[in-house]
């Protein structure tokens, strides 16, 4: 890949300044995508009666999907960005037929998954009859466009190993636009409600696919379409390794929040609508963590096949230090002035109190859940795949359900209900700031 203005020197010079240059455009991508599925359920809200409902009782399943696509992106960002860090650049260009292929097969494989188990996982998940044919739609329609988020995600990862950040950003903000215009003319011209809603957003997920994956072919002066598909198995196996247990920590992570979400569901459909309204804001503080994560598992593969220790140590503190600052200045805000946010989606009262409900205890302490997402993304930096997915499992997979199942049957209310998220913050915080003292302390030594 040629090198130019659009990448950043990862191995020389302050760190501050750099790593807000790769996160901002990061964290600006995936909060415009949210505020692109806002927008969706803004108007199914609005023009249809139940769309909220029905697009929110798909929540859970719709993360475990971009979890288990942004995961997996993972290994193609670590194994990029050790090649760079090691000089190792003409590597690069082989590799992309490789990325490429993986990144079909996966996405076929995990789309056509959820098309076939959509139903089965509804039912499962108590999703209200007065909602379920909408959300059924939604979700198989939602399922055929994850081939398109997967190549999205990959190309993105490597463009993202050199430090380009902001042409995946420019992609997803055009075809986000383009989503929000099949929006009002699917829904409000058409009238096809939430199915309209999932079209309009694979059709956007398939343009912003495309504009990355003709950028990045472009940088390499690989011809597309392939005159000769080259396909490494132990590349695939070197992906994997690393991205394989971080798709599946988003996935089991998503998981966990189904048998919150079903829990919900027991609520009513006001309770549905309230949650889903407030979780765009949450899921908005997750993706600038997850942002400043990506940040330090970049960050600190590249210095790490350069040999420079110290400089990944740093690394990880700028982040933490960075992410807390922001979660905690900005989700403050949203909680204090949290009538108006909700005001956006619904002008229900029963709607608007569960919301709030949600923002003070849920996002007014969800700055927690920067102890582990910036320490996950440190250690997979430094090559531990598998000790970040176990301390989730343990700390979030496991402990949610059993929440649900002991304290909130015995106590059966909406606000021991959203207690489990603190809990399981502070448990899988303490669990991987222990993992990686741990981890840092050998590493140094064997060094």
């Amino acid at each position: 890949m040629r090198s130019g203005s659009h990448t950043i020197d990862m191995l020389n010079g302050p760190l501050l300044p750099k790593m807000i240059a790769f996160a901002l455009p990061l964290a600006f991508a995936s909060i415009l995508q949210q505020l692109f599925n806002a927008t969706d359920i803004a108007i199914v809200g609005r023009f249809t009666d139940n769309g909220m409902a029905a697009v929110g009782a798909n929540s859970p399943i719709v993360n475990i999907l971009i979890g288990f696509c942004s995961g997996l992106a993972v290994g193609v960002n670590v194994h990029v960005a050790g090649l760079i860090g090691r000089h190792e650049e003409k590597r690069v260009s082989h590799a992309i037929h490789t990325i490429f292929f993986l990144g079909i097969m996966a996405g076929v494989l995990v789309g056509g998954t959820g098309i076939i188990l959509s139903s089965s996982i509804l039912h499962l998940m108590g999703a209200p009859e007065d909602v379920f044919s909408d959300a059924l739609a939604y979700l198989r329609i939602y399922c055929l466009g994850v081939p398109f988020a997967m190549l999205y995600n990959f190309a993105s990862a490597v463009l993202r190993s050199r430090g380009d950040t902001r042409r995946p950003l420019y992609a997803l903000a055009l075809s986000g636009v383009v989503n929000i215009i099949l929006n009002l003319f699917f829904v409000v011209v058409c009238g096809i409600g939430v199915k309209g809603v999932a079209i309009a957003t694979d059709i956007a997920s398939a343009m912003s696919a495309w504009i990355v994956l003709r950028i990045l072919l472009k940088e390499e002066s690989i011809p597309f379409p392939f005159r000769n598909v080259f396909i490494h198995r132990l590349l695939i196996g070197r992906i994997c390794r690393i991205g394989l247990p971080a798709a599946f920590q988003g996935m089991l992570f998503s998981i966990s929040n189904m048998f919150v979400q079903s829990a919900i569901n027991s609520f009513g459909t006001d309770a549905i609508a309230g949650n889903t309204a407030a979780l765009n804001y949450e899921i908005m503080s997750y993706y600038i963590a997850l942002a400043i994560g990506q940040t330090v598992v970049t960050f600190t593969s590249q210095n790490l096949g350069a040999g420079n220790l110290d400089r990944c140590k740093k690394s990880y503190y700028i982040c933490m230090a960075l992410s807390c600052g922001i979660l905690f200045s900005i989700n403050t805000i949203v909680v204090i002035f949290g009538r108006t946010f909700l005001s956006f989606f619904t002008t229900s009262e029963s709607v608007m109190e569960y919301g709030l409900m949600r923002f003070h205890i849920a996002l007014l302490l969800h700055v927690l859940i920067c102890s582990y997402e910036i320490t996950a993304g440190a250690l997979r930096g430094y090559g531990y795949a598998m000790l970040p997915t176990v301390i989730s499992i343990i700390g979030t997979c496991l402990l949610r359900p059993m929440w649900i199942m002991t304290y909130f049957r015995a106590h059966h209310t909406m606000e021991s209900l959203l207690m489990v998220y603190p809990v399981s913050w502070v448990v899988t915080g303490i669990a991987m700031l222990t993992a990686y003292h741990y981890c840092m302390a050998r590493l140094h030594k064997e060094k």
